[in-house]
């Protein structure tokens, strides 16, 4: 699973709000090998989850070392150029310690998928 955010963007002449979010994940940094995508998006305007989907139908991507991302904006009849995110790995992955709803640390597991750790 991955997920691409929608932090902030300086909006220059376009005179209105976001409309629509273009989102897109791939396998290589030129986008030929496209995951997934949500395209012109209206309801997801600040964040998008993929589970993303093997490109041969066969299941689901979980051990990938790159993943890339990008976005477009669609603002009152202007769409931006895409943005690439930083390319991102599926083999570490934050892990948050919270108390109730306050998170106390933030830390990477890699690989080790919390080797040690208890929930009990």
């Amino acid at each position: 699973m991955a997920y691409l955010k929608l932090i902030d963007f300086i909006d220059v002449g376009s005179g209105g709000p976001v409309d629509a979010v273009s989102w897109q994940v791939a396998l290589d940094e030129e986008f030929t090998q496209i995951i997934d995508e949500s395209l012109e998006d209206t309801e997801h305007l600040e964040i998008w989850h993929t589970p993303l989907p093997k490109l041969d139908g066969s299941g689901f991507y979980n051990d990938l070392d790159k993943v890339y991302g990008r976005l477009k904006i669609h603002a009152n009849g202007h769409v931006s150029d895409w943005f690439k995110t930083p390319v991102a790995s599926q083999l570490s992955y934050p892990i948050k310690i919270t108390d109730g709803d306050n998170i106390i640390e933030t830390t990477t597991d890699e690989l080790g998928w919390n080797e040690g750790v208890s929930n009990g």
